[in-house]
């Protein structure tokens, strides 16, 4: 295996960042750390699939929406997460993981109750503000929760680690897939299911101060890591490879195709096979029970075999099996078929994610993995901000039942699929670190 070399010419370990873990002596505030964090994201993602929940209502009801209208809300969450998470990965590295999840944490909770004062008094002003402020809190809080597990988890567990986080978080996705669009069934509007979100949100930040308090209490038990952490600056991009930059350019394109896609999976369920927007809520569930049993299972695969690139290509072929089912589909299909699609977004979803998260802590130093999450996460939400409205144009003009939208989303996957390649490729030049088990 070659010898990975930094820019002056120096030997560097492959797995910069997984050296100095918890000491040995007691695990006991290591697993309570890692278990509770699990609920950070919950209320995130509970509350970010809520418009896609009510679509129906939002297009079909008092607000009556355009198409472009609805995908804003999801680009407005991502537009200023272009730019913020490359400075929220530099202000974690130099501010410390624990102001920035309480700061982070508390923007959810606002933005969901922002948006939920937008419901009650029918203003889009507000719906658009409040999802601006939970776009703001959502996707740094999640460089903040991976940096916090990359310090605690030692490197044959960091998988497993992140994959519990994300299946976890799914719960919040589950339980409002099915829940949400009943809520607004029984109370005939839209304030209930939006006031759960509120509930869910101020969960995950009580989970997030729990963190902060074991962090603080027990850090001590960590090895001491190098001060030069909080003196990040820019130049650290030109030390990374071009496997962080064609995983970003990876997840830029298939993130974004994946976000316009599930912004309006439910309504188009409902459009395509002419079911009510519970059933759909229904067939979608599956996806997130595959994505909370999923996870822990990969996790636990790739720290014993590792096989990273080789498995992101499996995952991104699954989703672009399901797009193309979905557009050939026929509507009067028996509908228990519509379950074949699903589990394969569902494989995606669980796979997909966690893999490219704990590939970056394998190919960056640990004095720039906030900044390096950040990065990644700017690009991604370029294309989460762009992708929805260019969706939303596309069935709004055409008027194909969401044929040629969905045609764009594949287009866009199969793209990322390349990307894919190579990364791969990439990787086996390198010394296959993302490839191999870490030893």
């Amino acid at each position: 295996m070659s010898t990975l070399l930094d820019i002056d010419g120096n030997s560097i370990d492959p797995y910069p960042l997984l050296e100095k873990k918890p000491i040995k002596k007691s695990n006991k505030p290591k697993i309570i750390l890692i278990l509770v964090s699990t609920l950070i994201l919950v209320g995130k993602n509970y509350c970010y699939n809520i418009p896609q929940s009510l679509e129906t209502h939002f297009l079909n009801g008092t607000m009556r929406l355009t198409n472009l209208q609805f995908d804003l809300f999801y680009s407005v969450y991502s537009f200023p997460n272009i730019i913020l998470p490359f400075f929220g990965g530099i202000f974690i590295d130099k501010m410390g993981n624990r102001i920035s999840l309480l700061f982070f944490c508390s923007l959810i909770v606002i933005g969901q109750f922002i948006f939920l004062l937008g419901t009650t008094f029918l203003s889009y002003f507000l719906l658009i503000l409040g999802r601006v402020l939970f776009g703001l809190g959502s996707e740094t809080l999640l460089i903040v929760q991976h940096t916090i597990i990359v310090k605690w988890a030692d490197k044959n567990e960091l998988a497993l680690a992140i994959a519990l986080q994300a299946a976890m978080a799914k719960i919040g996705a589950i339980i409002n897939s099915p829940i949400t669009p009943i809520l607004y069934r029984e109370s005939q509007g839209f304030f209930l299911p939006n006031f759960v979100g509120v509930l869910f949100c101020l969960v995950s930040f009580i989970a997030g101060v729990f963190v902060c308090f074991i962090d603080k209490r027990y850090e001590g038990r960590l090895e001491k890591i190098e001060e030069k952490r909080r003196t990040i600056n820019l130049k650290v991009l030109i030390e990374y490879d071009s496997r962080f930059w064609l995983l970003t350019l990876q997840g830029c394109l298939i993130f974004g195709s994946y976000t316009a896609f599930t912004a309006n999976e439910n309504h188009i369920l409902s459009k395509l096979f002419n079911m009510s927007s519970e059933t759909a809520g229904i067939y979608l569930m599956i996806i997130y029970v595959i994505s909370i049993i999923f996870p822990p299972i990969m996790g636990i695969f790739t720290d014993k075999y590792g096989r990273k690139p080789s498995l992101l290509l499996i995952v991104n072929i699954c989703f672009i099996a399901c797009i193309i089912i979905l557009i050939f589909l026929p509507s009067d299909c028996n509908h228990l078929i519509i379950i074949i699609p699903m589990i394969l977004h569902g494989i995606f979803l669980s796979c997909f994610f966690p893999i490219v998260w704990t590939c970056i802590p394998m190919i960056v130093k640990l004095n720039s993995l906030g900044t390096a999450y950040g990065v990644l996460s700017s690009f991604v939400n370029s294309n989460q901000a762009v992708s929805p409205i260019i969706f939303g144009v596309i069935e709004d003009k055409t008027k194909s039942n969401y044929f040629w939208a969905l045609v764009f989303v594949a287009f866009q996957a199969v793209i990322a699929l390349y990307a894919t390649v190579g990364v791969w490729i990439s990787d086996y030049k390198n010394g296959e670190v993302l490839e191999k088990a870490k030893k």
